[in-house]
C-alpha cells in the first residue's frame, strides 16, 4: 500500500475538533474578545469568523480575538420552543 493511501484510509476516521459555534446560532451571546465586548445575536459561524447582530447591525468577528463566548439563553429554551407546535399544542 502506498503511503498517500496508508495516510487517506488513517484520517478517514477521524473527525476534526469543534468549537461548539454552532450551539449557539440564533441564540443571545455575549462575547468578549481582546479588545472590545458584544452582545448580541449569533447569526452565523465559519471556521474563522463569527457572524454578529447588535442592534440591526451585522458585525464579523475574527475566532482569533475571542476570548470567551457566554450564552444569554438557555439552549434548552430554545429546544423546547421548537417542539411545541402554536396550532396544535398537543401535538409534540
Amino acid at each position: 500500500m502506498s503511503i498517500k493511501k496508508e495516510e487517506k484510509k488513517r484520517d478517514m476516521g477521524k473527525v476534526g475538533p469543534s468549537d461548539f459555534s454552532n450551539e449557539y446560532r440564533n441564540l443571545k451571546v455575549f462575547i468578549r474578545t481582546t479588545s472590545e465586548t458584544f452582545e448580541g445575536k449569533l447569526m452565523g459561524a465559519s471556521k474563522f469568523w463569527l457572524k454578529l447582530e447588535v442592534n440591526n447591525e451585522i458585525y464579523y468577528i475574527n475566532k482569533g480575538q475571542v476570548i470567551y463566548i457566554k450564552p444569554l439563553e438557555k439552549l434548552i429554551e430554545q429546544k423546547e420552543a421548537k417542539k411545541e407546535n402554536p396550532k396544535f399544542p398537543w401535538l409534540r
